[in-house]
Order: structure tokens, then C-alpha cells, then sequence
């Protein structure tokens, strides 16, 4: 025994166990004091002997079991996992902070670059000789299923709360019951008057699921149906990942980094959006590519093309990129691409027409940084910029939060999209700058909302793609940082939200039980105007509008009911007098909750609130 503790005896491990007990101690100390550890007033609460001895104990349990251990990576595991451990306890006390939570990555990126680092660190070639790819599809869908569960229920909670707005869930949710009743996308909450979202978005994509929506009838299968499909992202990853020769265990990793993107999960959470689609989508598209199977290529750019009518930006610039890259190589394939592209653009001009001519028209203003005060359209955008390039680059970080923006796009992928020494790759980018940057609509650079989605798909390829061209001493230590970062941003950006929702629901779950029971009573042919979080619960009435209380359009509907959202009242004077108009228009309040007053358009029916 006394000679094998010699043997052991390497004080480059017996350090890196020191270090990893010292950076456990302190994972245990975050959780205690939780968002006080970043606060230095809270070390008076820290006492440093008993930090200094509860180490020591930690490192004698990890020595001791070091000595029985025979693998020679031992300590580097133990470093491996302790770290990843204290980052993820750390960026969930500082939510939300990119700047702090790049910093961690960083030092996070240096500590796995050692563990992983060839010839002598942390090796999964015994475990890639015991799986098979069978295996690795196993692993992907119990992952997948428990991403579907978590997030699903997640967007549950948090439409039983209260928090899923009109726009856009209530507009689906009222939308998929014209559907389902009539055949027709009509809603009245889109723009708060009776018309067809085809004149708003061209989407035809959503009668795909509408069958699984006739069989679970009510808003919270939409939840669970995006879930499932934002999860199903994973299958033509990890297929691709196969075609480029990854090993098991990395298509394990990499499978890991999608489920844990934080610019993927962040708008999952968010209700419900046919921008959604495209991530499974775009990623199937390119696995039948690279497959060439071309008659699944047509149907899978022709339903990414179905999902609205930016979609084609993602068809276009695929179908672009493999053009270029097929060139010279694949006559046959480069033909068939250009054609892609090619009917993509004939896709756009027509539903631009089609919008402009019978909706209201595509969603310039998005862009009005590009345009003059009397243009208008995409010509004049593009004119625009190529007279002034400057206008273009000074849009690309025009505000710290498109920084933030880009840095959670990249760093989960360890920047690697853009490790190239070909320069076509900035055919795929493009997506990204047209729809996320070079625009000063703000919704489009934030990670909790649904323009990430067909960028995330790209990024993904782009990632695996160049992955490729490294050494592959250095592929098993990226894919695992991948997993790790996705994980940690993840952490930072969403478990507070999740765990936010969950403490809500079960805080007040008497109200917004009560709370349900009451918008049960209104008729399902009744007229209803309500604020802002009430109408998705409405989805069964065909005439729901949403406008907020003390808004100038308020009475303008005459509706049959009048619901209000008395959270966030806070000037009751002011609501007070509101009142005394809806008692003037002839509302009567005839049901009330913990968090709502139902009025009804009713004169001659006293107030519940009489003697």
C-alpha cells in the first residue's frame, strides 16, 4: 500500500486535485449565499479557516480514491467536471450578464484545452470502440424527449400564469381554432380586426400540424408540438455530424451543444412562432444535400419556403453555398442548387406580391435605417447600400446589445463558423446580418425571441463544416467546450426564467386556477375586448380583441365582455376612473378573481359588488 501511495505521489496531479476540492468548496458556497457570493461584503460571511479545512477534507476523499483509481486521467476528470460545476453555479447568480459570462467561458475554454489536450488528456476512444450509432440515435431521443418535457411544460407554466401575451400566442392559438374550425387562418388579433394571418405572413406550413392539433385541442399542445419540433433539430445534426465522419461520443457532444443553445431554447420559451420550423428544417434541407438525395431536397426546401416569406433568405443561401461548393465537382448537384436558388427568388417575388397586393404589405420598416423618408421597398434598400457600404457596417454592431447578441450565437459554437480559409462560408452569414444585425428592430437581435432559428441551423453547419478541417487532435476538446458553453449560457439565460415560472405557479396557483374557471363562463360566441395576457385563454371565441386599458381604442369594439388584467394596477385613482367610462358605456361587472374583472355589456344586470 506504502509504495503504490509513492507511485501516486505526482505533485502536478496532487495540485490539480487540490485546485478542483478548492473550486468544489466554492461551488457549495454559491449555492449557499447564492447572489451575495458576487457581492465582496458577503466574505465577511465566509470564514476562511473553515474554507481552508473543508478543502483539505474534499481533497483526502478525492486522494484517497485516486490511489484505487488505475486511470491515469483521473485528476484531469475530477478538474474537468469540478470546473464545469462552479461556472454553471456561477453565471446562474449573475443572470443574463454576457460580459461576465464570456469571462467565464474563457477560463473555462483554457481549463478543458488541458484535460482534453492530445496525447496524454481525457481520451473517449475505449467508448467509442463500445457504441455504435444506434446507440448515439438512443441517446439523442431520450434527449430530445426530456428537451420536449422541460421546455414544453416550461411554456405551459408559463401560459397558466398569465405571461403568454397576444402577440403572438393568443394570435395562434385563436388562429389554429379557425383552422381547425374552418379551414381558414382568420384571426381578429393580429391586427384587431377579422382577417387572414396570410395577409400578415404567408405561412402555409402551419396546416402541417394542424391534425395533431384537431386530436389535442387547446393552446397547450402548440407548446408541446414546437417543443417537439425545435428538439427534432437534433436528428439531421447528428446525421450530418455522421456524414462528416465524427466519432459517437463527439455527435454525442455536439447533439448536447443544440439542445443546450441558448439562442435556440431562449425563444422555444417564448410562445409560439412558425420561425420555429426552420430550424429542423434548414437542417434537413442540408443533410439532403450533402446525401444527395435530391427528390427530398425540392420537399424540403419547398416546406422551409412554406414557413414564411423571409424563409427563402435561408433556402437562397444554402442552395448559394452549395452551388459554390459543389463547382467543378458535382455538375450534377451544382445544377440542381442553382435551380434551388433560382426558384427561392421566384418563391420571394410572388409572395411579395401576394402580401403587397392582398395583405398588408412585407415588413419594410424594419429596415427603414436603409431607407430615405419617402422610399420604400427592397430595391431601394439595396440601392441604398451599395451607393454607402458604410450604411451596412455601421448597422452590423450599431448598439451593445447586437454584441451581446452575436457573442451568444458564437461562443456556444466556439466561434468556429467563422475558422475558415475559404471565403464562401460568408454565403451562410448572410442570413445573420440581414436578419439579426443590420436592422434596428429590436426584437430581431434578442436570443428570447424567434429570429435566431434559421441562423442557429447555418451556424450549426458552419460549425461542423469547419470542424472538419482541423487537426483531429483538437475536434473531441471543441465539441466537448461546445457542449459545456451551450450548457453554461444556457444556465445563465434560462434556468432562472424556468425556475421563475415554476415559484409563480405554485405561488398562486389558487388565482390562476380560479382565474381559468372564470374565462370558462364566457360564452364561446361572445364578443370580447381584453388587456394584453388574457386573450390566448379566449382562443375557442372568433371575435377577441387586445388592447391595453386605458388606450384611446379601448371601446372602440363594442363587445359583448370587457376583461381586465389587474396586475400591475398601480395607479388606482386612474383606474378608478377608468371605471366610471366602462360603467358609462354600459359594463357591469359580473365576475372577479384574484387577478380579473369580467364586465359585461349589460345595463339592465346589477353589479355583483351591491348590496
Amino acid at each position: 500500500m506504502i509504495l503504490k501511495i509513492k507511485e501516486k505521489l505526482n505533485t502536478k496531479k496532487i495540485l490539480v486535485l487540490l485546485f478542483s476540492s478548492y473550486l468544489l468548496v466554492n461551488t457549495a458556497n454559491i449555492y449557499v449565499f447564492r447572489k451575495d457570493i458576487l457581492d465582496v461584503e458577503n466574505n465577511a460571511n465566509i470564514n476562511l479557516t473553515l474554507l481552508i479545512l473543508k478543502t483539505l477534507a474534499l481533497f483526502a476523499v478525492l486522494f484517497t480514491a485516486y490511489i484505487f483509481i488505475s486511470y491515469k486521467n483521473y485528476h484531469r476528470i475530477i478538474l474537468f467536471l469540478s470546473s464545469v460545476t462552479y461556472a454553471v453555479g456561477l453565471v446562474t447568480q449573475k443572470n443574463l450578464n454576457i460580459a461576465f459570462n464570456a469571462v467565464v467561458c474563457a477560463v473555462l475554454f483554457y481549463i478543458i484545452n488541458y484535460c482534453f489536450r492530445e496525447p496524454d488528456g481525457i481520451s473517449f476512444n475505449f467508448l467509442n470502440s463500445k457504441t455504435n450509432f444506434a446507440a448515439v440515435l438512443i441517446f439523442i431521443t431520450a434527449a430530445a424527449a426530456g428537451y420536449t418535457v422541460i421546455i414544453g411544460l416550461t411554456c405551459i407554466l408559463r401560459f397558466r400564469i398569465f405571461a403568454a401575451a397576444s402577440f403572438d400566442f393568443g394570435i395562434f392559438a385563436q388562429m389554429f381554432e379557425s383552422m381547425a374550425k374552418h379551414g381558414t387562418q382568420i384571426t381578429t388579433l393580429e391586427r384587431n380586426m377579422e382577417l387572414s394571418h396570410f395577409a400578415v405572413h404567408f405561412s402555409p406550413i402551419y396546416y402541417l400540424i394542424l391534425p395533431v392539433y384537431m386530436l389535442f385541442r387547446t393552446p397547450e399542445s402548440l407548446l408541446i408540438m414546437q417543443a417537439a419540433l425545435i428538439a427534432s433539430a437534433v436528428y439531421p445534426l447528428a446525421l450530418t455530424a455522421k456524414k462528416f465522419n465524427f466519432t459517437n461520443i463527439n455527435i454525442i457532444f455536439i447533439s448536447l451543444a443544440y439542445l443546450f443553445y441558448p439562442a435556440v431554447t431562449g425563444g422555444a420559451i417564448f410562445d409560439f412562432h412558425e420561425n420555429k420550423f426552420l430550424t429542423a428544417l434548414v437542417l434537413w434541407l442540408i443533410y439532403f444535400i450533402i446525401s444527395e438525395r435530391y427528390i427530398f431536397i425540392y420537399i424540403f426546401a419547398a416546406l422551409t419556403l412554406a414557413v414564411k416569406e423571409d424563409a427563402f433568405l435561408y433556402v437562397l443561401c444554402t442552395a448559394l453555398y452549395f452551388t459554390a461548393d459543389s463547382f467543378n465537382k458535382n455538375k450534377k448537384m451544382t445544377l440542381h442548387c442553382a435551380g434551388i436558388a433560382v426558384l427561392s427568388l421566384v418563391y420571394f417575388v410572388f409572395v411579395t406580391w401576394f402580401l403587397n397586393t392582398h395583405g398588408h404589405g412585407v415588413m419594410i420598416f424594419r429596415y427603414e435605417l436603409f431607407l430615405l423618408w419617402h422610399e420604400d421597398g427592397f430595391f431601394a434598400i439595396i440601392r441604398n447600400i451599395i451607393k454607402n457600404p458604410a450604411l451596412l457596417l455601421s448597422s452590423l454592431l450599431s448598439v451593445p446589445e447586437k454584441l451581446g447578441f452575436v457573442l451568444y450565437m458564437l461562443i456556444p459554437l466556439c466561434f468556429m463558423p467563422f475558422v475558415c480559409r475559404s471565403l464562401k462560408f460568408i454565403i451562410l452569414i448572410i442570413p445573420m446580418i440581414v436578419m439579426n444585425l443590420a436592422t434596428n428592430y429590436i426584437y430581431q437581435y434578442d436570443i428570447e425571441f424567434q429570429y435566431t432559428y434559421g441562423v442557429a441551423a447555418l451556424l450549426f453547419f458552419l460549425f461542423l463544416k469547419h470542424l472538419t478541417e482541423l487537426p483531429r487532435r483538437h475536434i473531441t476538446k471543441i465539441c466537448v467546450a461546445a457542449a459545456c458553453f451551450s450548457c453554461v449560457l444556457f444556465m445563465s439565460s434560462q434556468y432562472n426564467r424556468i425556475h421563475a415560472y415554476d415559484y409563480v405557479y405554485y405561488a398562486l396557483e389558487e388565482d390562476f386556477v380560479e382565474t381559468r374557471e372564470i374565462l370558462s363562463r364566457i360564452p364561446h360566441e361572445a364578443s370580447v375586448t381584453a388587456t394584453m395576457f388574457i386573450p390566448a385563454h379566449l382562443s375557442k371565441n372568433e371575435r377577441v380583441y387586445a388592447v391595453d386599458l386605458y388606450a384611446e381604442d379601448f371601446f372602440d369594439y363594442d363587445t359583448d365582455y370587457l376583461i381586465i388584467d389587474t396586475r400591475g394596477l398601480e395607479d388606482w385613482s386612474r383606474y378608478r376612473e377608468e371605471l366610471d367610462l366602462i360603467y358609462q358605456k354600459g359594463y357591469r361587472l359580473t365576475d372577479a378573481g384574484g387577478i380579473i374583472e369580467v364586465f359585461r355589456k349589460m345595463p339592465d344586470i346589477p353589479d355583483i359588488t351591491d348590496d
